[in-house]
């Protein structure tokens, strides 16, 4: 019965290309959200090493540092 089936080469060729493309842009989705997780997450370390210098250089004072450290934390 499914011996006298097939499928022509012509949609062969569009559906492989069709998959190609489909994981082409789930591969690149994946590789631009990670870049922006990264970026964020870079983005915060930085605030927290500012902060914590900034309380080293006496610019923050023990009640703000406090009160901003518990947030992040």
């Amino acid at each position: 019965m499914y011996k006298s089936l097939q499928i022509p080469p012509e949609v062969i060729d569009q559906i492989t290309k069709t998959l190609r493309k489909s994981h082409k842009d789930k591969t690149q989705f994946h590789r631009s959200m990670l870049q922006t997780y990264q970026n964020d997450y870079q983005k915060y370390e930085n605030r927290i090493e500012r902060m914590y210098e900034d309380k080293l250089d006496g610019k923050v004072d023990d009640s703000l540092y406090s009160k901003k450290a518990e947030s992040t934390g």
